[in-house]
């Protein structure tokens, strides 16, 4: 298995990578610019009638396009445009803040899809321990008091990781709101 890939670009679409002399064709989220010199981690998709070397040059990257595949319907193709069109960090938030509309603006993936993907990574993520999902249920309240203040899933997520956890609950709300736009 081809796990990691370090080279030069000598060509795009598809990305071709030149590593001692051996050209690998990579499939990537990010187009790279001929004579890049790259690092990418890789996933290597064999199939009976395909193989296939996919590139991220992140590792949690690669890690969330491993997720994705594991999503029955989701296939490389699909996982990749997913990956293409939103950061680790944005799908996580999706996952988390159940936000469908989040992952619906990535081409191709319709609403059901989309809600699949939300119902079965977020248990593989929360066995896992990958995601702090106790602290989101915990904040429950201040989650509840930004959502009526008109915030997204998003926005809420996105600070309800970040709220001191010694504070009550009429705290940490009065926290959120100040640290909202920061």
């Amino acid at each position: 298995m081809i796990r990691f890939l370090r080279g030069k670009v000598i060509d795009n679409f598809p990305t071709i990578i030149d590593v001692n002399g051996v050209g690998y064709e990579v499939s990537t989220p990010v187009d790279f610019m001929i004579g890049d010199k790259i690092e990418v981690w890789t996933h290597h998709f064999v199939r009976e009638d395909r193989n296939e070397l996919y590139g991220f040059k992140e590792k949690d990257d690669l890690r969330f396009f491993e997720l994705l595949l594991d999503v029955s319907g989701v296939g490389p193709k699909v996982a990749l445009s997913i990956c293409r069109g939103l950061t680790s960090q944005k799908i996580e938030e999706a996952i988390v803040g159940q936000d469908v509309q989040m992952l619906t603006t990535v081409p191709g993936l319709g609403k059901k899809l989309a809600q699949k993907i939300i119902i079965e990574l977020k248990s593989k993520l929360e066995k896992s321990g990958a995601v702090d999902f106790k602290k989101f249920q915990e904040s429950s309240e201040v989650a509840d008091a930004l959502k009526s203040l008109g915030y997204s899933q998003k926005e809420i997520y996105g600070i309800i990781k970040k709220v001191p956890s010694n504070l009550s609950s009429t705290e940490q709300i009065s926290w959120a709101l100040q640290n909202m736009k920061k």
